[in-house]
């Protein structure tokens, strides 16, 4: 991966928009708040890193706030099921 570069496929912006209207639609549903609130901390990481895809291209930062969402993620499916 070279910083600036697009991919062609559109699986990376797909990847993130996808993922970002997940835990936005998550995160609004849900009745557990602590768990609401990690959907909603990954809604916004996850539209950042589009954002700055959709700016810049691939970049270390892109990466960066896809995996804080997927970090977000994974602990509000963690509080969703009481772990």
């Amino acid at each position: 991966m070279a910083d600036g570069q697009k991919y062609e496929n559109g699986l990376l912006d797909g990847f993130l928009r996808s993922r970002a209207a997940t835990a936005f639609l998550n995160g609004r549903e849900s009745e557990n708040i602590p768990a609401s609130m990690e959907w909603l901390r990954a809604g916004v990481a996850f539209q950042t890193a589009l954002e700055s895809y959709e700016q810049n291209g691939d970049s270390e930062e892109v990466q960066r706030l896809t995996g804080e969402g997927m970090d977000h993620s994974d602990k509000a499916i963690s509080l969703e099921r009481g772990s």
